[in-house]
C-alpha cells in the first residue's frame, strides 16, 4: 500500500545526528581531545539532551554549560562555533526526495526529538517550510514529550498509521512506530545508502509477478 504521508526524522536522517555529532565526531568532535569513551559520553549527556528536547524555549549556551558540567570538561563558545562550521550538513538527497513526494501528492511531515535551537537551524538548511505540512510536524520541544514518551502517539492520533510511513535512524524508534501500526524503516545518513532510493521504493513498490494461468 502506497502511503499518503511520510514522516521523516531529522537528526541522523535528514541531517547529521545533532549534538552527538558535535561531541563525538572522530575528526572534529568537541571531545576528541579528551579520553572519554563514547558510551560514557552518551550516558552522562543523555539526561541533558532529554531535558532540552522537551523545552519549548531554551538558551543553547545554557545547554552547552550543562553538557560541560555533566562531562567535567570545558567547552567554549569558540569551540562550539568551530565544530558547527566543520560538521553542519544535511542529506544531499533530501530535496530530491521531497520533490518526488510532492509530485506524487504525498504529504511530508517531520517527527523528531530535537532541541528548540537545533531544529530551526536544520529546518532552514533543508527548506522544510517549502516542502512539509506544518500540521504534520511532530516535534518534541513543541509537544513537550519525546518519542518514547508519547510523541508517536500524537502522530498516530493525527496521521492514519496504516497509510503513514516513518523513516528513522534508530531501530528502537522504528520498532515503537511499527507497534502503533505505522510502516517504518531504519535509515541513517551515515549508512552509505540512498534516501532517494528508499523513498522511491515506498512510492513505487515493485510489482509482484502474477502467476501464469494455463490455457487449455
Amino acid at each position: 500500500m502506497i502511503p499518503d504521508t511520510i514522516l521523516f526524522d531529522i537528526g541522523g536522517v535528514l541531517s547529521h545526528d545533532g549534538h552527538e555529532t558535535y561531541l563525538t565526531d572522530s575528526v572534529y568532535g568537541l571531545l576528541r581531545k579528551f579520553d572519554i569513551p563514547n558510551q560514557v559520553i552518551f550516558e552522562k549527556t543523555a539526561p541533558v539532551f532529554r531535558k532540552y528536547a522537551v523545552l519549548q524555549e531554551a538558551n543553547e549556551l545554557d545547554f552547552w554549560d550543562e553538557i560541560s558540567q555533566a562531562l567535567g570538561v570545558e567547552i567554549t563558545s569558540k569551540d562550539i562555533q568551530t565544530v558547527k562550521r566543520r560538521l553542519d550538513c544535511t542529506n544531499h538527497e533530501a530535496a530530491a526526495a521531497f520533490r518526488l513526494l510532492k509530485d506524487r501528492g504525498i504529504r511530508i511531515g517531520i517527527i523528531s526529538n530535537s532541541t528548540p535551537f537545533f531544529y530551526p537551524q536544520m529546518a532552514r538548511s533543508l527548506s522544510l517550510a517549502e516542502y512539509t505540512d506544518s500540521s504534520f510536524s511532530f516535534l518534541s520541544y513543541e509537544a513537550g514529550r519525546l518519542k518514547s514518551g508519547g510523541l508517536f502517539e500524537l502522530a498516530a492520533a493525527k496521521a492514519y498509521p496504516p497509510k503513514t510511513f516513518i523513516i528513522d535512524d534508530r531501530l528502537k524508534n522504528v520498532t515503537y512506530a511499527q507497534n502503533l501500526g505505522f510502516t517504518s524503516e531504519q535509515y541513517s545518513i551515515t549508512s552509505g545508502e540512498s534516501l532517494l532510493a528508499l523513498v522511491r521504493e515506498v512510492v513505487d513498490p515493485p510489482k509482484l509477478k502474477g502467476t501464469e494461468v494455463c490455457k487449455h
